[in-house]
């Protein structure tokens, strides 16, 4: 499964929607645009990412750098990603178990910025 079907899956669970129809919907968005994230076909931009992550009650750092794990093609990065999430993920799952619907922990500190027309940014948890 890709991230970003992952990352889908998760915000429709959080928020009880019954239909990728109903997040299209409520995200203002054609069915066939959910059809193409879902896929991988079309990339999500980084503002749906952080729409999608808080829809899930997750961190949308953590699901850029995964998105970004898995879009690179050197092999060394993808690994460092994975083994980065490896990490933080039993944090994010401890924290989505003790944390109110809404709460917010804080703010992630950028540390880089990509140059170019797909600028990302990574964040420390």
């Amino acid at each position: 499964m890709n991230v970003q079907m992952h990352l889908i899956q998760r915000a429709m669970k959080a928020t009880g929607l019954g239909s990728y129809s109903d997040l299209a919907s409520r995200m203002g968005v054609t069915r066939q645009t959910v059809s193409q994230w879902k896929s991988g076909d079309v990339r999500l931009s980084d503002d749906r990412i952080v729409e999608l992550a808080k829809m899930a009650g997750d961190d949308p750092g953590v699901w850029k750098i995964a998105v970004m794990g898995e879009e690179t093609k050197l092999v060394s990065l993808q690994r460092s990603i994975q083994q980065i999430l490896r990490q933080v993920a039993p944090t994010l799952a401890l924290c989505a178990v003790l944390l109110v619907p809404g709460a917010v922990i804080g703010k992630g500190q950028v540390i880089q910025k990509v140059s170019g027309p797909d600028s990302g940014r990574m964040y420390i948890m």
